[in-house]
């Protein structure tokens, strides 16, 4: 391009535009030029000249980003976990507390249990005894081989023997096995009279098994 400037007739320069090409080179308006791509420019995975610094910032913001909120995560859940600490350390007290005094009653209330099983168990045999025919006070008269026998059935107190047992049963709080011996005694004689006197001998015994109950606070068989 040319134009006329106080009457000199000058070129105007046009810088040629040049464009990178796959090679990367540089080329203006189709022709080559031995210049090369600059240093601030890296290819991409087709070949072509790509500005990555300043046009491409994204990648470290969000690698920073990430790193935040990965901290803030961190501290969000160090929290929880001091607070779940305390919560369980305020609780744990509490309950072993409430396990420690339920262990208590409950091995006041088996202390008291065997206590009254005891009790009852004696009264037991000392009705039983009584009531048993034949007893010491009234025995039994026999005949065996021309003599009389007079005989009777006693229950050893000393004998007794108790274990008590938690119930499946929910009529139940106890349970006890119950043990006990039987003896019979007899005493032989040529007249009723002699053999009522005595002297009377076991001659044999039997250990018996009960069980007994407990509920609302009382034993029964």
């Amino acid at each position: 391009m040319s134009g006329s400037l106080n009457g000199k007739t000058e070129k105007a320069h046009i810088p040629s535009i040049g464009v990178c090409s796959p090679r990367g080179d540089i080329s203006n308006h189709g022709s080559i030029s031995p210049l090369k791509c600059s240093a601030s420019t890296e290819k991409d995975f087709i070949g072509f000249a790509v500005l990555s610094t300043p046009l491409f910032p994204l990648k470290g913001k969000v690698s920073n980003h990430k790193g935040i909120l990965m901290k803030k995560l961190a501290a969000v859940l160090l929290a929880l976990a001091v607070c779940a600490g305390g919560m369980y350390s305020g609780v744990r007290p509490a309950e072993a507390k409430t396990t420690g005094a339920a262990e208590a009653r409950a091995q006041k209330d088996l202390e008291t249990a065997r206590s009254r099983l005891d009790a009852f168990m004696s009264k037991h045999v000392e009705r039983c005894n009584l009531a048993v025919r034949p007893c010491k006070t009234q025995p039994s008269i026999s005949k065996r081989n021309g003599k009389v026998v007079a005989s009777y059935i006693s229950l050893d107190p000393a004998s007794i023997s108790t274990e008590v047992l938690p119930s499946d049963s929910r009529h139940f709080q106890y349970i006890a096995r119950v043990k006990y011996v039987e003896n019979h005694f007899e005493s032989v004689a040529a007249t009723r009279e002699e053999a009522l006197k005595g002297p009377f001998h076991r001659i044999k015994s039997r250990r018996l098994t009960e069980i007994a109950r407990y509920t609302k606070g009382k034993w029964s068989l």
